[in-house]
């Protein structure tokens, strides 16, 4: 299959991006420097083509009751232009995506999806939808989206609309020279930031006007660094069909108190016990524990391996999360990673290792 393009191809190249295909996209993993992308998400601003995430979106009389069946988190609970994030369960709790749910009204909400998930989560949707009053559109071809990250991302912005820009986890409909974007103050990076779907046909011009801003493009390098540094997990990598949300420490997204698809797993889960969970962990030498690395404790019995690994430029030492099946581990625990056929000290950290 041809890797897709997205509306900001012709931008990157023009930026001297060096291009990788991820998810079935083209899409730039850096520009010049991984470590100057990441520094400058941090201290001020950066932007990221994220237009190969997906878009449905599910309207109609039962569209509320519907997501509130299919998804774990309750968005009962939502008003008009707020979000949350959600998780898509299976009948096991094993975690089908990750994602976040807008509600633009009671009976129109939009669903933005992992891209590598686009299409199992399609038909999972549809498959569930017969039973419901509703509509499901996928109109992830129709979007694209630019990621404006850092904490000077919101006074930069706010030049640029003609309206006040939304509160965190909440969305406004506004326009930006002339161009109707819908922005939404979320983000995947642990800055503050907005997530902007513009129409494919606007994106190039809104990223142009971006770039004369002074904002500086950035790759899924430094987006992965940055989102592994705030502690935010990754489908595929961090999570999966085969991880539940009590495992991935992910229970803030799953509201017990409603009836939806894994609940009863979930709560055999919680009573027969967890048999592996996340952590965080720093190593203590150099080096990087890379995905898939093993960890052992001090009697050198494997206890889990390593889902995440990076050292991000702003860190002092190598960070990453891991599964272990040494589920009363604790902060500041001493365990050993197999790193190339060596056993490196790191020690159990928070999950989130930015304040």
């Amino acid at each position: 299959m041809t890797a897709k393009k997205t509306p900001l191809y012709n931008c990157h190249q023009k930026c001297g991006a060096h291009m990788v295909e991820f998810a079935q996209t083209l899409l730039p993993v850096r520009y010049q420097s991984e470590k100057e992308e990441h520094l400058a998400v941090r201290n001020h601003v950066g932007m990221f083509d994220v237009s190969h995430m997906g878009e449905f979106f599910v309207s109609g009389n039962e569209a509320e009751k519907f997501l509130n069946y299919t998804l774990s988190n309750n968005v009962e609970k939502l008003k008009n232009n707020q979000a949350h994030y959600s998780l898509m369960l299976n009948i096991n709790g094993g975690i089908i995506d990750d994602l976040i749910v807008y509600k633009i009204s009671p009976t129109n909400f939009l669903l933005c999806v992992n891209a590598a998930n686009i299409d199992n989560d399609w038909k999972w949707l549809k498959g569930m939808s017969s039973d419901f009053d509703l509509n499901l559109e996928n109109a992830s071809d129709r979007y694209a989206q630019i990621a404006l990250q850092g904490p000077k991302s919101i006074e930069i912005l706010q030049h640029l609309c003609d309206g006040p820009l939304p509160d965190r986890f909440h969305f406004s409909q506004i326009n930006i020279s002339s161009m109707a974007v819908l922005i939404a103050r979320t983000g995947y990076t642990g800055e503050d930031g907005v997530e902007i779907f513009v129409a494919n046909d606007n994106a190039q011009d809104l990223w142009n006007i971006f770039l004369n801003h002074s904002v500086r493009p950035c790759g899924l390098a430094a987006r992965d660094s940055l989102r592994l540094e705030a502690g935010m997990l990754l489908h595929g990598s961090d999570m999966d069909e085969n991880t539940t949300p009590l495992e991935a420490r992910l229970s803030f997204a799953v509201d017990f108190s409603k009836k939806f698809i894994g609940k009863d797993a979930l709560i055999l889960q919680k009573t027969q016990g967890l048999q592996k969970k996340l952590f965080g962990f720093r190593l203590n030498e150099r080096g990087i524990a890379r995905a898939g690395f093993k960890i052992f404790d001090k009697h050198q019995n494997q206890i889990g391996k390593v889902s995440s690994g990076t050292w991000p430029p702003s860190q002092t030492q190598a960070i990453g999360l891991a599964f272990c099946t040494a589920t009363d581990l604790k902060n500041g625990d001493e365990i050993y990673i197999d790193i190339r056929g060596r056993l490196s000290k790191a020690s159990v950290a928070k999950t989130k290792f930015i304040s």
